[in-house]
């Protein structure tokens, strides 16, 4: 993976399973003119999260999702950073990893709006709040997020109204109900799935 771009924007999250809404967002970002690259980090295993799909699977799932939308287009990479061990799992760890891999690079955080109220319970929230530059992604429908005081945040408003609603745990139900979920999944994630039996899927 590699980032040369000096705007750079980490897109963090489980991705269990890379859908739709996720491949939005990242076009949502590229055309915001904010950032010049998109990083799509697949989170490492979570003590935290024990029903989360392994970190393998779900990478492969993120590059293969990616792929399928954005193989040529060099501005969007998926990152092991997390999924392998290197960086730690919270998003503090996830921003000093990068500040020291690409020191040249100015750095943005993305994440859903529905997590802004929950900023304060982050690790090293004070932390955070001095260094991470937040792009916050509203679904539409959803109201304006209340930013608390201090932090640095540039509100999205995610146009992709079709695509984004939905959510990995409907689809990881849908997926174990063998229930259609084609159009709301990347075909090549719905696939791996299958060979792999996840979430339930005939293999």
């Amino acid at each position: 993976m590699s980032v040369q771009a000096k705007r750079v924007a980490l897109f963090g999250g489980a991705f269990d399973p890379l859908h739709n809404g996720h491949l939005a967002t990242i076009s949502l970002l590229l055309s915001s003119s904010l950032v010049d690259q998109v990083v799509v980090v697949p989170c490492g295993d979570r003590p935290d999260k024990p029903g989360v799909s392994a970190a393998g699977h779900r990478l492969a799932m993120a590059k293969l999702g990616v792929a399928s939308r954005f193989s040529d287009d060099q501005r969007v990479t998926v990152s092991d950073a997390q999924a392998s061990g290197k960086a730690g799992y919270a998003t503090v760890d996830l921003l000093s990893y990068f500040k020291k891999t690409v020191p040249e690079a100015e750095l943005f955080v993305v994440i859903g709006a529905e997590l802004v109220p929950e900023l304060h319970t982050w690790r090293e929230p004070e932390r955070l709040k001095k260094e991470a530059h937040l792009l916050v992604v509203r679904r539409p429908g959803a109201p304006e997020p209340v930013i608390p005081v201090g932090w640095k945040v540039t509100s999205l408003l995610e146009p992709y109204s079709a695509e984004v609603q939905v959510s990995s745990s409907e689809l990881r139900k849908r997926i174990a109900a063998q229930e259609p979920v084609r159009g709301l999944v990347p075909d090549a994630v719905v696939e791996y799935c299958a060979r792999n039996g996840l979430y339930g899927s005939p293999s």
